[in-house]
């Protein structure tokens, strides 16, 4: 829980509630009204919002990494019928393809 405390400490400011991309304006997109700057009181929805957001800038940087313009588009390196694949195929796909491109980046996560 310090961790994420510091964390909100030094980037959950109100006054960026207008800037796109900031944690508040993330927070008020998702409807996380409930999350506040003393998370102690919102420990598990501050945590949600947090996973939320780092899912989503994972995303983003795979698209980019992969070329893609929107999240319907196929990266080139797909394979054959991964769209009509079922989830735990599509999810291992998604695994791989996330370790490949920044897995040395994330290994702090594990």
């Amino acid at each position: 829980m310090l961790l994420l405390q510091d964390f909100y400490d030094g980037f959950f400011k109100q006054s960026s509630a207008a800037d796109r991309g900031t944690i508040c304006q993330l927070k008020n997109l998702f409807n996380f009204r409930q999350v506040r700057s003393d998370i102690s009181k919102c420990f598990s929805h501050a945590w949600e919002l947090m996973a939320t957001i780092v899912e989503g800038f994972v995303c983003l940087l795979l698209m980019e990494q992969l070329k893609m313009n929107s999240p319907s588009d196929l990266p080139q390196t797909a394979p054959d019928g991964i769209e009509t694949a079922n989830n735990l195929d599509k999810q291992e796909y998604f695994d791989n393809i996330t370790a490949t491109k920044f897995g040395r980046h994330l290994t702090f996560l594990n």
